[in-house]
This record gives C-alpha cells, structure tokens and sequence, in this order.
C-alpha cells in the first residue's frame, strides 16, 4: 500500500468542478456485501447514503464509525462509473480509495 494524498485531492476537486454528477457512498457492512448488490439503496429518508466531497457538511450526523462504499473511475468524471475500481470512506477517521492495482490508503479528518 502506498498513501496517495493527489487521489484523494483529485476526487474532492471533481466534486466542485461537477461534470454534472455526484460521488455517492452507500452504507455497507462489508465489500462483499456491497459487490453483491445488497447495499445500493440510500434508504427511506436518505439514511444509508452520503455525499463525498465539497457538499459532504450537508450530510447528516452517521455517528461514531461508518463505512460507506462507492464506485468511481480511473480518470475524470469519477462518478457514475459501475467498474471495478471502487472506494471506501470511513468518517471520523480513514478514508480509503483502493483500486485492483495498486491499493493506495488515504486518511483524512471529518471537521
């Protein structure tokens, strides 16, 4: 694993610049789980899903440890692509953006 601080730099900056669409991260027990479907709905009022990026203080209180899967691409636009390339955001504390090769982990801090 390497930490890559630009990826994480690159989908941010995409969230304001737009291309007319959203990186939204599902709630999901597990990778497994997320890859089999079971965790693609936000939920009746929005509970099990966030925003990522620019508009992420919009979002609600999910407390204490959260982890939210999402499905992005290689290059700009990052969202709305359904391929292997996937990421992981744990608020609070971790925010991870592994790709099949190579896995790279970035942290940050929710303020």
């Amino acid at each position: 694993m390497i930490c890559s601080h630009m990826r994480a730099t690159h989908l941010f900056t995409d969230t304001i610049n737009g291309h007319h669409c959203q990186v939204i991260g599902y709630r999901c027990g597990s990778w497994e789980a997320f890859t089999r479907g079971e965790c693609d709905s936000c939920g009746r009022a929005g509970e099990d899903c966030a925003l990522m990026g620019y508009h992420m203080d919009t979002m609600r209180d999910y407390g204490n440890f959260s982890m939210f899967y999402m499905l992005t691409a290689d290059r700009q636009p990052y969202c709305g692509q359904l391929h292997p390339n996937f990421s992981l955001f744990v608020f609070s504390s971790l925010i991870w953006v592994p790709k099949l090769e190579p896995m790279q982990q970035l942290s940050c801090s929710r303020n």
